[in-house]
């Protein structure tokens, strides 16, 4: 206790720069923050339920639109692998009509 002694005011300052220990041994233990009435008195209690149905038909299809976008987008550049591998474009043709409502709506396709 010494060194905090022969330190002026800027005790904090002067003892930034030095370990642990020493540091502790200047500034003094740190006291710990006390807990108010209100803080001791509110508890959170946080329950998660499973839902055991299924997803609904509409809800599958309308989180199937994010993918099946760029999918029909990329049709256009895929003609010219389509003219080459006949049977390519027989894999494809289920989605000629899906393709056809995309070509169909206004700045879409």
């Amino acid at each position: 206790m010494a060194a905090a002694a022969a330190l002026s005011g800027r005790a904090g300052v002067a003892a930034k720069g030095l370990a642990g220990g020493a540091r502790r041994a200047i500034l003094g233990r740190p006291q710990p923050l006390a807990r108010s009435a209100l803080m001791r008195s509110r508890r959170v209690t946080v329950q998660a339920r499973y839902a055991p149905s299924q997803p609904d038909v509409v809800d599958r299809v309308l989180s199937a639109v994010p993918y099946l976008l760029p999918f029909l987008d990329a049709f256009s550049y895929g003609r010219f692998l389509f003219y080459q591998f006949p049977s390519v474009k027989a894999m494809v043709m289920p989605f000629v009509p899906m393709l056809n409502l995309y070509a169909s709506i206004p700045f879409a396709g």
